[in-house]
């Protein structure tokens, strides 16, 4: 009897185990949802808005003057963007800026989204985005 509880009891934690990390998986549903940068930890600062635009399969982005994007997949907790494109103009006051953003975005960074806040954590970069309202 005693064997069986513990049988049943282990077969319980794996199902609640599975069913946590597909829960995390599940909560991860970006489409449709606009993101504006709050925070960036690393060495830029945020003259700019920076904002990010995904469907269920592309991610824009607008780093404050030059915009991109491409096709997008999240997969243990890394975003995943494929052939991204950007426009190349000049922006005064911008520059270091959007290479901090475009980098961090190409470079595959872990993810999170906990209510509301998307955060993208990157080797030299962390960048914390709130869903917007209206947009």
């Amino acid at each position: 009897m005693l064997a069986s509880n513990i049988r049943v009891s282990i077969a319980l934690a794996a199902i609640v185990i599975a069913s946590a990390c597909g829960a995390s998986e599940g909560e991860l549903s970006l489409g449709g949802k606009v993101f504006v940068a709050t925070e960036a930890v690393g060495e830029i600062t945020m003259p700019a808005k920076v904002k990010l635009n995904f469907t269920d399969s592309n991610l824009g982005i607008n780093a404050g003057c030059n915009s991109g994007g491409g096709d997008y997949k999240v997969e243990d907790g890394v975003l995943i963007i494929d052939s991204m494109a950007q426009t190349e103009m000049y922006c005064e006051g911008l520059m270091e800026q959007e290479q901090a953003v475009f980098g961090l975005i190409s470079e595959s960074p872990n993810i999170t989204l906990i209510g509301d806040t998307l955060t993208l954590v990157g080797e030299d970069l962390t960048l914390t985005l709130q869903l917007a309202s209206g947009d």
